[in-house]
């Protein structure tokens, strides 16, 4: 496999990426949405949901960070 060949591999590589990545943050904000909501409602559970929603932000914070560097290294990509 050429150098061209593998750069054209690897930007439709990153973009079913970046769209995995999307679909991802597209959920996570969700559960985040859906934890609050129960969070208000089970008052007696505040503490679970907390620590709840702060997994769930760190996870989507995680999501965020990759869909970036998967952004810039796929501008890279087709800068070579």
């Amino acid at each position: 496999m050429g150098r061209r060949q593998y750069l054209e591999k690897r930007i439709r590589d990153l973009g079913t990426d970046l769209e995995r990545t999307v679909a991802s943050l597209e959920d996570i904000r969700e559960r985040i949405r859906k934890a609050d909501e129960r969070r208000r409602n089970e008052r007696e559970d505040k503490d679970k949901w907390n620590i709840v929603l702060e997994n769930l932000e760190a996870e989507l914070d995680r999501a965020k960070a990759h869909l970036v560097k998967c952004e810039v290294e796929k501008e890279e990509k087709k800068k070579n």
